[in-house]
């Protein structure tokens, strides 16, 4: 099971929403926040954030945009093998293959909804952390329309 969810957002309102809808579907589960790429660059380098079993990535943040986070993390022993969603207000087939091919699990539109939000964080937060499994849960919601997920498949 998902217990620690890492969110790198600038937006202070969304962060807040997803840790609210994180909370709302598992209780158990920590929300982890860092405001932008630095911040996560900063934290990790003087050991303030615990390993993850899953980050949410904001592509369009200022100083660090979250290409260059998630370059940043596959280079990193410690958040390498970690699962990243790519998460994001606009989204494109581009940005898809893009996230794709610098080794995220996928691509994921921030939904306009708070309902759908949570709905797509139970259906991956109830998972083990793996992975195989993750990818199976998150195309299993892809094919729901209420959600814009990009999975190359």
């Amino acid at each position: 099971m998902l217990k620690k969810i890492l969110l790198v957002d600038d937006d202070q309102d969304d962060a807040d929403l997803f840790c609210e809808a994180l909370k709302d579907v598992n209780p158990a589960a920590i929300c982890s926040w860092a405001n932008d790429g630095s911040d996560l660059v900063k934290k990790i380098e003087n050991n303030r954030i615990d390993n993850p079993d899953l980050v949410f990535l904001d592509i369009n943040m200022p100083q660090m945009n979250g290409w260059e986070v998630l370059d940043y993390l596959k280079k990193n022993d410690r958040f390498a093998d970690v699962p990243v969603i790519m998460f994001s207000t606009t989204s494109s087939v581009y940005d898809g293959r893009k996230a794709l091919d610098k080794g995220a699990l996928c691509f994921y539109e921030k939904p306009t909804s708070f309902l759908d939000l949570k709905d797509f964080l139970r259906s991956i937060s109830e998972k083990n952390v793996n992975r195989a499994t993750l990818l199976s849960a998150i195309e299993l919601v892809a094919r729901n329309k209420k959600h814009r997920i990009f999975t190359g498949h």
